[in-house]
């Protein structure tokens, strides 16, 4: 009988069944958002408090670990520059300041990303930007307490976000289902403190950037090849941090969200997915290297055409 439900939820008939099911867990999770929100003393997220600041470049670049960063010439980080940037996680190891930093709850195996908030965001280059800040949803009391070792000059600019996560197995269903949780979400009967989520943070920076209405978005150093991080690559990535070491917690021969061990989707899949939506609107999302796994499934973004790109 079980079976039989869940064939059926997976089915272009459940939509309906499927659209009911996430409200009801999105109004779960938004009201996990808010509590973290009145415990940390941190607001939640509001798309139109990135919209202000985000309403002139029309390309977003999405900054991952990846070691393919490690290859961008100083012409190509000026365009980086020039547009809008969200750097991930271990991001701030990077000389680059984003115009955003964006967190998740720390790998429990791993104390060195302690040093990011103690040590690394206080250095004087984050003091003059000042980026915001978006930190997903604690999922302990511990995580809570690590986020507020955030320097106070960067927690003013925190927000608190949380997710919704498709309710289909199915990849044939799984557009217009995001297609029309989008649609309630423009509506405000999704909660504005929610993205789009399959257990991966360049999932949700995807989302929230198609929400903020990029032409392109750019996946810079998000390579899924399960080989190294920038800093094991440039190594002075470490050093000139004052730090000795780096880790994240783990080692995987492939990135983790290239497996279903835990999800019905792999990582590309979803991308794949959110690309087709993007063309209907004449917008596009575009790996940053021809090196990455991804430059198999997405465009390869053409840094010599950004002149006469969407410009």
């Amino acid at each position: 009988m079980l079976s039989i439900s869940r064939n059926f939820i997976d089915s272009p008939a459940g939509l309906p069944a499927r659209i009911a099911i996430s409200l009801m867990q999105a109004s779960g999770q938004a009201a996990l958002v808010e509590r973290w929100s009145r415990d940390l003393g941190i607001p939640t997220l509001k798309v139109e408090w990135l919209r202000e600041v985000s309403k002139q470049p029309k390309t977003l670049f999405i900054l991952g670990s990846g070691e393919s960063v490690e290859d961008l010439s100083a012409a190509e980080w000026s365009i980086v520059r020039q547009n809008f940037s969200i750097g991930i996680n271990a991001w701030p190891l990077h000389p680059f300041v984003p115009d955003v930093l964006a967190f998740e709850p720390f790998n429990e195996a791993s104390t060195d990303y302690l040093q990011l908030f103690e040590k690394v965001l206080t250095e004087k280059r984050f003091y003059r930007k000042k980026p915001k800040i978006l930190l997903f949803r604690p999922k302990s009391e511990r995580d809570g307490a690590r986020y507020l070792l955030l320097p106070e000059y960067l927690k003013v600019n925190a927000r608190i976000y949380g997710r919704y996560v498709p309710i289909s197995r199915n990849l044939r269903t799984l557009e217009g289902e995001i297609v029309a949780i989008d649609a309630l979400q423009r509506r405000r009967l999704v909660a504005d403190s929610l993205v789009l989520d399959s257990g991966a943070s360049v999932i949700r920076m995807v989302s929230l950037g198609m929400r903020l209405g990029f032409a392109d978005i750019v996946l810079l150093g998000v390579d899924l090849n399960g080989g190294q991080y920038f800093w094991e690559k440039n190594t002075t990535r470490v050093s000139d941090r004052g730090l000795t070491s780096f880790s994240p917690g783990f080692s995987r021969p492939l990135h983790q969200t290239m497996s279903r061990e835990d999800k019905p989707f792999i990582v590309t899949e979803i991308l794949n997915t959110l690309q087709r939506i993007l063309q209907t609107k004449n917008r596009s999302l575009f790996a940053g290297s021809a090196n990455s796994r991804l430059a198999s499934d997405l465009p390869v973004w053409d840094w010599s055409q950004f002149e006469t790109n969407r410009r």
